[in-house]
C-alpha cells in the first residue's frame, strides 16, 4: 500500500511530560526527587564536616609547627595509606559498603570527641607530645580526606547505575561544593570566637547527625549489585583475588596512571599559581584575593555540576570528556611557560579548582564503572587510597629538589612534557574504555549462562544442539559388538534396531537371510531383505524388494521397519519410498522416514518434490522432526531452498535456529544474496532477519557492512513509528467502554514487541559490524533484572553508535514509555478506532503476522475501507498467512446478514493460531 498518508505519527512517539524547572534542567526524573535530595544532603553533611576538620587541622598544625614541618606530612601520609588501604579494602570486601559507612562515621564521632578533648588539654603537655599530637591531627585529617571521598562515591555508586551517574552525580558534587562552602564559612565566622577544639567537636557532631541519614538511605532505597559481581562467590575471596583482577585489567592500570599523573600536575600547577600570586602582596591582600577566587570557583562548580555536566556527557560523550583535563593542563602550562602575569595564575587556579573539581572528578566517578565489576569498590579504594598520597609524595620530593635549581618557567616546561604523557595515557584510557565495559557485560553473561548450564533440565536440551553425525562411530561400534555376540549365541535374540544394523553391516549370512524371509517376526524379515538387497543378485534383490513392499503395507511397526531398511539402502527407489512416507498421517512414521533420510541422503542426491516436503515438515512438525528436516535440507544443498528456509525461521525454536544457521552457513556464498535480500525486507519477521544478518556477516562481512549501516538508520525510524502506533492503540484500548477484542489486544502486543525488536536489530547489526561486543551478551544484559547490568549495556552501546542513533535507540528500548506522553490524545470510539486501523494498514510497515492480526481486528468495526484494503492484501499479500487472513475477513463480511456461525468459528480458530505465533514472536 502507499506509504504517504495524512496521518501524522511522531517519530519518537510523543514529547516528554511536563516536569518542574528543577527536574528539567537538573535532569532529575519523576520519582527520583526524594532519593536525590537524601544523597545530596549526605554529600553536604560529609563535606561540611570534612572541610571543618581539614581547616582546623591545618590551622593548629601551621600555628604550632609551621610550614617547614609539612615534609613530614608528605612522607608519612603515603606510608600510612599503604598500611591502612589494604585493611580498609578488605573490610569493604567482606562486610559491604553499608556497614563500612556506618562504622566509619562511628569512628569519626569517637575520634572527633577525643581529638577535641586532646586539643583543649594540649597547653599543659610537654612540647614533644604536643608536636606529635598536631602532626597526628594533620595526618588524621589528610587520611580521612582521601578515605571519606572514596567512601562517599563507593556508597553512592551502590545505589545508582552508570546512566543515572551521568545525570545525578554532578548534583551530588554540587552538594559537596555546598558542603565545602558551608564548612569553610563556619570556620571563617567562628574562628575568632571559639577555641580550635570546638571545630573537631563540631566535626564529630556532624558525623553523628549523618548516621541516622545513613540508616535511612539503607532502609529506604535498595542498593544495586555491580555488573559481574557475584556476592556468594566472593565471600571467600581475599585481597589477592582483587589485586589479581586489578593487575589483569589494562583499563584499571591506565586509569591509576592517569590519576597519578593528573595529581602530580595538579601539585605543580598549585605551586605555580602560589608563586605568582604571592609576589608583592601581604597577608590581607592574599586573603581577599583567594577569597574572591574561591568564591568564583565555587560558583563555576555549582553551575557546571547543576546544569552543564550532564549535558556535556550527552553532547560530547564520556570518552571525549577524558581528554578535557589533559588539554586544559596543556593550555595552562603553555601559558605559564610564556608568561607569569596575574591572569596566568588565575587561569592555573581555575584549572585546578574549577575544571578539575567540576569536570574531571565527575568523569573519574563514571570511569570507575569500567573497572572489573567483581571488585569495583575495592579497586577504587586501592587506587584512590594509594595513588593520591603517592603523587603528593613524588611531587613534593620533586619540588624540594627542583625549586632551588630551576626557575618557574623551566618548571612549566617540564610540566608541559609531563602533560604530553598524560594526553597519551588519556588516549589509551579512551581506547580501552569500550573494551572494559564490554568485558564486564561478558562476565555477567558468562555468570548467568553458567547458572543456566547447571540447571538439571539443561543437559537434556543440550543434546538437541549436537551437530548431526557426532557419536555415530561409537554407536555403530556398539551395535556391531552386540551383533557379533548375538551371531555367536543366536541371532533370533536381536531386537529390531539391532537386526537392521547387523544386516546393514553385513553380519548376516545369505542362508540365514533366505530362511528369515519366511519368518513370522517382522524385524527379521526386514533384516533379511536388507541383507539380500546388498548381495546384488537379481533373484535375491527381487525377493528383498517384494518383502519390503509387503512390510510397507503392514501396520505401523512393520512400516517403520521397512523405512529403516530403505534408509540403509539409499538408492533412488528407496528415496522415493521415504519421500512418500513423509505424507503419512502417522507422526511416528514421518519421524522414522526423516531419520532414515538423514542417513540415506548424500550431496546432490535428491528426488523431485523432496525439498518441498521437508519445508512443510519444517513449518508444521515437532522439534525433533524439524531438526532432522534441517539436516536433510543441508545435505541436499539446493540453493533454491535457501530463501524458503529463511522464511520459516520465525516458526523455529532457539535450538532449531542454531541448527539452521549452522546448516545454511555451510552452503557458503550461495546464501549471501538471499540473506541480504531478507535482511533488507521489513516484511520478514524478527528471527528471520536476525538469522539473515548473522549469515551475511559470517559469509562475507565486507559486503554486508554497507547494508548493515543503511538498515540501522531505517530500523530506528521504523521502530519509532511502530512504538508511536503502539502508544496510540494503548490509549484507544484503555478508553474503550467494553473489553477490547482479542485481535486488538494482540496487535498492541505485536507492535510493542516489533518496536523493541527494531532496536535489538540495530544493536545486533552494530555488533556484527564490529562496533559493539557480542550481541548475545548485550541482549542478556538488557534483559537482566539488575538495573546496573542494563545501564552498563547501554553505556557500552553508546560507545559504538553515534549520538543520534543512541538517542533514538534509548527511546525504542524504553519499557516505561507511557501513553500519557502523547501530545494529542486520540479518540477511543469504535468509529475512530476503525479509521485508525485503516490508516495503519495503509501506511505502516507491518510484518506478515502484524498485518494478519490488523486485518482480523477490523472485523466487527464499521469500516468503509475494509473491502478495498482486504482485497489488496488478498491479491498482494507477501505470505500465505496474510492472504488467509484477508480471505477470512472477506468471508466474515459476506456472512454478516446470514448469521452463519461456521465462518465465525473459523475466525476464532485463526485468532488462536495467531496468538500462538505471537507468543513466539514476542518472546524472541
Amino acid at each position: 500500500m502507499p506509504k504517504d498518508s495524512p496521518m501524522s505519527v511522531p517519530a519518537d512517539g510523543a514529547p516528554p511530560c511536563k516536569i518542574s524547572f528543577f527536574s528539567r534542567y537538573c535532569k532529575v526524573m519523576p520519582g527520583e526527587g526524594r532519593q536525590v535530595v537524601a544523597f545530596a544532603l549526605f554529600a553536604i553533611l560529609l563535606q561540611s564536616g570534612m572541610t571543618i576538620g581539614m581547616a582546623a587541622g591545618d590551622a593548629v598544625f601551621l600555628n604550632h609547627l609551621g610550614a617547614d614541618k609539612l615534609w613530614l606530612v608528605f612522607i608519612l601520609t603515603p606510608l600510612l595509606m599503604a598500611i591502612l588501604t589494604p585493611g580498609y579494602a578488605t573490610w569493604l570486601q567482606r562486610h559491604g559498603i553499608n556497614r563500612l559507612a556506618e562504622h566509619t562515621f562511628v569512628v569519626l564521632v569517637i575520634f572527633g570527641v577525643l581529638i577535641a578533648w586532646a586539643v583543649s588539654q594540649a597547653e599543659g603537655w610537654p612540647e614533644g607530645l604536643r608536636q606529635a599530637l598536631f602532626i597526628g591531627i594533620k595526618l588524621y585529617a589528610a587520611i580521612w580526606y582521601i578515605l571519606l571521598y572514596t567512601l562517599f562515591w563507593n556508597f553512592t555508586d551502590s545505589y545508582f547505575t552508570i546512566q543515572d551517574a551521568k545525570r545525578l552525580f554532578p548534583l551530588f558534587s554540587a552538594g559537596m561544593a555546598l558542603g565545602s562552602i558551608f564548612g569553610a564559612g563556619l570556620v571563617t565566622l567562628l574562628a575568632a570566637h571559639v577555641p580550635m577544639a570546638f571545630f573537631f567537636f563540631l566535626w564529630a557532631l556532624l558525623a553523628l547527625v549523618t548516621l541516622p541519614l545513613l540508616v535511612f538511605l539503607k532502609k529506604r532505597f535498595q542498593p544495586l549489585a555491580d555488573t559481574g559481581a557475584d556476592d556468594d562467590a566472593q565471600a571467600g575471596r581475599g585481597p589477592t583475588s582483587m589485586l589479581g583482577a586489578l593487575l589483569n585489567s589494562p583499563f584499571s592500570l591506565i586509569l591509576a596512571g592517569v590519576l597519578f599523573v593528573t595529581l602530580i600536575l595538579t601539585n605543580l600547577i598549585e605551586y605555580q599559581y602560589f608563586e605568582i600570586l604571592g609576589r608583592d602582596r601581604d597577608a590581607a591582600e592574599l586573603a581577599v584575593l583567594f577569597g574572591l577566587l574561591y568564591a568564583l570557583s565555587a560558583l563555576f562548580n555549582l553551575v557546571v555540576n547543576l546544569f552543564l555536566y550532564s549535558r556535556l556527557v550527552v553532547w560530547l560523550g564520556i570518552r571525549t570528556l577524558m581528554l578535557v583535563m589533559p588539554m586544559v593542563y596543556l593550555l595552562t602550562f603553555a601559558v605559564l611557560f610564556i608568561t607569569d602575569h596575574l591572569w596566568a595564575a588565575v587561569l592555573a587556579f581555575w584549572a585546578y579548582h574549577g575544571v578539575l573539581t567540576s569536570l574531571e572528578y565527575n568523569t573519574q566517578n563514571i570511569l570507575f564503572n569500567a573497572v572489573p565489576g567483581q571488585y569495583k569498590k575495592s579497586i577504587r579504594t586501592y587506587i584512590e587510597g594509594l595513588v593520591e598520597p603517592s603523587a603528593s609524595l613524588f611531587s613534593g620530593l620533586f619540588l624540594l629538589i627542583a625549586v632551588p635549581l630551576l626557575d618557574p618557567r623551566s618548571l612549566a616546561g617540564i610540566a608541559l612534557l609531563v602533560t604530553v604523557v598524560l594526553i597519551g595515557l588519556a588516549l589509551l584510557l579512551r581506547h580501552y574504555y569500550r573494551g572494559a565495559m564490554a568485558a564486564n557485560i561478558q562476565t555477567m553473561a558468562k555468570q548467568q549462562t553458567s547458572g543456566r548450564m547447571n540447571h538439571p533440565h539443561r543437559r537434556e536440551g543440550d543434546a538437541r544442539l549436537t551437530e548431526p553425525g557426532k557419536g555415530g562411530a561409537k554407536t555403530m561400534e556398539r551395535w556391531v559388538t552386540l551383533c557379533l555376540a548375538a551371531e555367536w549365541h543366536g541371532l533370533h535374540g536381536l531386537d529390531q534396531q539391532q537386526a537392521v544394523e547387523a544386516a546393514h553391516a553385513g553380519l548376516i549370512s545369505t542362508s540365514r537371510a533366505v530362511a528369515w524371509l519366511s519368518d513370522a517376526t517382522p524385524h527379521l524379515r526386514a533384516a533379511a531383505a536388507l541383507t539380500l538387497w546388498h548381495l546384488g543378485d537379481v533373484r535375491y534383490v527381487k525377493d528383498a524388494v517384494q518383502t519390503l513392499h509387503q512390510l510397507a503395507q503392514g501396520d505401523t511397526h512393520e512400516r517403520i521397519l521397512a523405512i529403516q531398511a530403505y534408509g540403509c539402502m539409499g538408492d533412488p527407489l528407496s528415496l522415493h519410498a521415504l519421500k512418500d512416507a513423509l505424507d503419512s498421517q502417522e507422526p511416528r512414521i514421518r519421524h522414522a522416514a526423516l531419520k532414515a533420510l538423514q542417513g540415506a541422503l548424500r550431496q546432490g542426491m535428491a528426488t523431485a518434490g523432496l525439498g518441498e516436503k521437508l519445508l512443510d515438515i519444517l513449518a508444521q512438525e515437532d522439534s525433533d522432526s524439524r531438526l532432522l528436516a534441517i539436516d536433510c535440507l543441508g545435505i541436499l544443498e539446493d540453493p533454491r531452498l535457501v530463501l524458503p528456509m529463511l522464511q520459516l525461521a520465525d516458526r523455529l525454536r532457539p535450538a532449531e535456529l542454531k541448527r539452521l544457521e549452522h546448516t545454511l552457513g555451510h552452503l557458503g556464498i550461495q546464501v549471501l544474496l538471499p540473506a541480504m535480500r531478507v535482511l533488507a525486507d521489513t516484511g520478514f519477521g524478527h528471527r528471520t532477519r536476525s538469522l539473515a544478518a548473522n549469515l551475511a556477516a559470517r559469509i562475507d562481512l565486507n559486503q554486508a557492512i554497507p547494508l548493515f549501516e543503511s538498515i540501522m538508520d531505517e530500523e530506528l525510524e521504523r521502530g519509532l513509528r511502530l512504538r508511536a502506533y503502539a502508544q496510540q492503540l494503548d490509549y484507544r484500548l484503555a478508553t474503550l467502554s467494553a473489553k477490547p477484542p482479542r485481535a486488538l489486544a494482540l496487535l498492541h502486543q505485536l507492535l510493542s514487541a516489533s518496536a523493541k525488536h527494531a532496536g535489538l536489530r540495530v544493536i545486533e547489526l552494530a555488533a556484527l559490524s564490529g562496533r559493539l561486543p557480542s550481541f548475545a551478551s548485550l541482549d542478556q544484559a538488557l534483559c537482566s533484572k539488575n538495573p546496573k547490568d542494563r545501564a552498563n549495556a547501554l553505556e557500552t552501546i553508546e560507545q559504538g553508535l553515534n549520538k543520534q542513533q543512541v538517542i533514538r535507540l534509548i527511546r525504542l528500548l524504553d519499557a516505561d514509555a507511557s501513553i500519557a506522553a502523547l501530545e494529542v490524545l486520540p479518540s477511543g470510539t469504535p468509529t475512530e478506532l476503525a479509521a485508525w486501523l485503516a490508516e495503519v494498514l495503509e501506511t505502516a510497515e507491518l510484518d506478515p503476522l502484524e498485518t494478519a492480526v490488523a486485518l482480523v481486528a477490523t472485523v466487527g468495526l464499521v469500516m468503509p475501507e475494509r473491502a478495498r484494503v482486504t482485497r489488496y492484501y488478498l491479491l498482494h499479500g507477501s505470505t500465505p498467512l496474510v492472504r488467509q487472513a484477508a480471505t477470512l475477513v472477506l468471508a466474515a463480511d459476506n456472512r454478516t446478514n446470514s448469521g452463519d456461525s461456521q465462518e465465525q468459528t473459523a475466525l476464532h480458530t485463526f485468532i488462536t493460531d495467531l496468538e500462538r505465533l505471537a507468543h513466539g514472536h514476542a518472546s524472541t
